[in-house]
C-alpha cells in the first residue's frame, strides 16, 4: 500500500498551470435554455510542437445551462485553417471523432469538458510546417440538423508547429540521473515528444540490471507506456537507439514495452528475442485498466493521467470510490477474531477506495484539471450519489498551491 501511495506522490507535481483562454460566445439560439455557453479549444497534451505522426486529443469545453432533455443536443467538428482563413474539413485518417460521433452535451453548474476526437498530426509533414485547428459547435435536433441554419459557435484557433526528431542525448556514464518528476507530472500541459527517448534512457539507467524491479519502476515504466502509445512515430528511432546500447536490460525492458505497446513485426524483428523476463511476467494490456479492482492500477491510471490529460482515468479514479460502499475498514477488520476471504477482499476494496480519493485530493490541489474533471463528475447525474458525494467532499476541502 505505501509503496503505490509514493508512486503516487512521485507523479504529483507542485503548481498550477493555466489551461486555455476562455472564449466568450453569444447567447443560444431563441427557445434553448442556455444563458450563456462558452467554447474553449484544448489540446492534450497542450501540444505547441508536434512531430509528425504524433497524436493529440482534443477536447472542448462547453459551459452553459443543458438544453431540456430530448430537445437539443450540440454537435462539434473539428477543421483545419489555410493560411488564408479557409477552413477545410480533415479527412478521416487525420482525424477520429470519439464516440457518439462528435455529440455534445452542455453539463448544468459546471465546466464540461468533452473529447471531440484524436488528431493525427500528418506522417509526412515537412518540419516548421504550421497547422492551424479550430472546433466549432452548433445545435441539432434530436432528428438531425435543422433545415434552417444552425447558429455556429467557434473556437479560438490552435497552431501546431511540426519539428524534426532531435537526436538522442545520454548522460556520461556514471553521471547521477536528472530529477524528470516535474516534467512528466505535467507532461500533457507541456510535451516534448521529441525528448522522450532521451528521457527514457534516463530511466532506464535506473533500472535494476538482476532480479525484478521495484513497483515505482514498473508504475515509471507505466508512464513511458502511455508515452510512446501517444507517440508511435518514435518506436523506429526508439529500435535504433536501444540497439546502439550494450545494455542487456535496456534490450529487455525496450522488447516488452514495445510488445505491450502491439508493435508490428517490422519494428521488433530488429530486436530479436530479448523479453526474457519482462515478457514473461507482464501479461498483454498489463499497463491498461478497465476497472481499478488492484491499488497499483490507480498508478497506472494516474500515469496515463499526466502523460494524455484525459477525463477517461479520473473517471475510472473516482469509480473506485463506490468500492468503499461495500469495504471493510482496517479498524473493523482488526477487531475480527476470524476473518474470512470475503473480510480480507472486503478490506482491500476499502483500501482501494480510500487510495483513490487520497491521489484525487492530492492531484485536484496540484492539477487544475483533475479539479474541473472532477466538478464534471460531481454534477454529473449518472454518477452513482455516494461517488459524487466524496468528490464535492474533496473539491470542497482541497488546497490548491499559492501562486
Amino acid at each position: 500500500m505505501w509503496r503505490m501511495w509514493f508512486a503516487v506522490w512521485w507523479l504529483s507535481g507542485i503548481a498550477v498551470w493555466a489551461l486555455e483562454a476562455e472564449l466568450r460566445l453569444s447567447p443560444g439560439p431563441a427557445g434553448v435554455d442556455i444563458a450563456q455557453v462558452s467554447s474553449d479549444l484544448m489540446l492534450l497534451p497542450a501540444a505547441e510542437k508536434v512531430l509528425p505522426g504524433q497524436l493529440v486529443y482534443v477536447y472542448v469545453a462547453l459551459q452553459g445551462e443543458a438544453p431540456p432533455a430530448g430537445t437539443a443536443r450540440w454537435e462539434g467538428r473539428l477543421q483545419r485553417l489555410a493560411a488564408d482563413g479557409a477552413a477545410a474539413v480533415l479527412p478521416a485518417a487525420e482525424f477520429r471523432a470519439a464516440a457518439g460521433g462528435g455529440m455534445l452535451q452542455p453539463a448544468p453548474d459546471c465546466r464540461s469538458l468533452q473529447l471531440l476526437g484524436v488528431y493525427t498530426v500528418p506522417a509526412g509533414s515537412t518540419p516548421g510546417t504550421v497547422i492551424t485547428l479550430q472546433a466549432t459547435v452548433r445545435e441539432v435536433t434530436p432528428e438531425g440538423v435543422d433545415e434552417e441554419p444552425a447558429e455556429v459557435w467557434t473556437s479560438r484557433p490552435a497552431a501546431l508547429t511540426v519539428e524534426a526528431l532531435p537526436p538522442v542525448s545520454r548522460q556520461p556514464e556514471g553521471a547521477a540521473a536528472p530529477d524528470n518528476r516535474f516534467a512528466m507530472s505535467f507532461y500533457y500541459l507541456m510535451p516534448e515528444p521529441g525528448a522522450l527517448i532521451s528521457l527514457y534512457f534516463d530511466f532506464l539507467r535506473t533500472f535494476p540490471t538482476a532480479g525484478a524491479p521495484d513497483d515505482r519502476k514498473i508504475v515509471v515504466l507505466s508512464w513511458f507506456y502511455q508515452a510512446f502509445k501517444l507517440n508511435p512515430q518514435l518506436w523506429p528511432a526508439l529500435v535504433d537507439a536501444v540497439l546502439e546500447e550494450s545494455g542487456q536490460t535496456a534490450r529487455d525492458v525496450t522488447t516488452a514495452l514495445l510488445l505491450q505497446l502491439e508493435a508490428p513485426p517490422e519494428i521488433l524483428a530488429p530486436l530479436g528475442d530479448f523479453a526474457r523476463f519482462y515478457g514473461d511476467r507482464w501479461e498483454a494490456g498489463y499497463f491498461e485498466t478497465a476497472q481499478v479492482i488492484a491499488p497499483m492500477q490507480l498508478d497506472f491510471l494516474w500515469t496515463e493521467f499526466t502523460v494524455t490529460g484525459r477525463c477517461r482515468p479520473i473517471e475510472k479514479i473516482a469509480g473506485a470510490l463506490a468500492l468503499m460502499e461495500d469495504g471493510m475498514s482496517p479498524e473493523a477488520f482488526a477487531a475480527l477474531e476470524q476473518p474470512t476471504p470475503e473480510d480480507r477482499r472486503k478490506l482491500v476494496r476499502y483500501l482501494i477506495a480510500s487510495a483513490a480519493e487520497w491521489s484525487l485530493g492530492r492531484q485536484a490541489a496540484q492539477h487544475e484539471l483533475v479539479r474541473r474533471y472532477c466538478g464534471r463528475l460531481a454534477a454529473d447525474e449518472t454518477v452513482p450519489e455516494p461517488v459524487r458525494k466524496k468528490l464535492r467532499r474533496i473539491l470542497a476541502t482541497v488546497e490548491t498551491p499559492k501562486e
